[in-house]
């Protein structure tokens, strides 16, 4: 087990997202609507949150065990990877913090515990674009040839010109 590799940025954030996660689990199902009203998008929201909750820790495991190759079948395409998974999460919480904002008005508690989970989902947001953008500019750093990477002046091939021959 690793422990080392979730102290810096970007994979510190993946053990933050897990914990956010859980509590806006636990905030938005202790949540009681008032009588006769309807949460909207409900449904919406318990599916992604659940896919959320599960491959965040999934993805959690196996970084911890070091094994996260085994979700790219083996290939170096996990900043890509993460990429993709952090820009569909990012939209999923955007429209999670619209839903759970909306049902604030037609919820019986009076503690804002549905504001404060509004408030956790928009940071959520904030976060997977922060992990997405820094995965993908790891990722373009991967994919750069060696000529964008380190410029070297034009070297003419056969020709030694005042090279010192060496001793």
């Amino acid at each position: 087990m690793n422990t080392s590799r979730f102290l810096s940025l970007p994979n510190i954030l993946k053990p933050v997202l897990l914990i956010l996660t859980l509590i806006i689990v636990i905030i938005v199902g202790v949540s009681k609507i008032k009588e006769g009203e309807h949460a909207t998008g409900s449904w919406f929201f318990w599916l992604n949150i659940i896919i959320q909750l599960v491959w965040t820790f999934v993805v959690c495991v196996f970084f911890l065990m070091g094994i996260e190759s085994l979700i790219t079948c083996g290939r170096s395409a996990w900043p890509l990877c993460e990429t993709v998974y952090s820009a569909i999460f990012f939209v999923c919480n955007l429209i999670n913090t619209f839903l759970v904002a909306n049902w604030v008005g037609k919820s019986d508690d009076s503690s804002g515990a549905l504001v404060a989970a509004a408030l956790i989902a928009f940071v959520m947001m904030v976060l997977y674009a922060l992990g997405g953008v820094m995965m993908f500019r790891l990722y373009r750093g991967f994919v750069q040839s060696g000529a964008q990477q380190n410029p070297t002046g034009d070297v003419q091939p056969g020709t030694i010109g005042q090279m010192h021959p060496g001793v």
